[in-house]
């Protein structure tokens, strides 16, 4: 029953992540920012114990946090879409 539940709601948080992704994507005309951002949202909905920089950068496959910390500041979206 307990693992039933843990399949549930890790299957909303996926649905959840997908829905965000691509109410994000159109924001940047580049698909590496796209990356990013989904690798960002990814980390945040994963089982990573501590959510921060480097957690999130190593769970992307990234060597450094610069990559994600630029996304989620909303680097590489176009200008005026709200994303900060």
């Amino acid at each position: 029953m307990e693992t039933m539940l843990m399949e549930e709601t890790s299957a909303a948080w996926a649905r959840i992540v997908d829905e965000l992704h691509t109410r994000l994507s159109p924001q940047s005309s580049r698909a590496e920012p796209r990356r990013r951002v989904r690798a960002y949202l990814d980390g945040l909905a994963s089982s990573v114990e501590r959510k921060n920089g480097w957690q999130l950068a190593e769970h992307a496959g990234e060597l450094t946090p610069t990559g994600d910390a630029t996304a989620a500041g909303g680097g590489g979206m176009e200008r005026g879409c709200g994303a900060r």
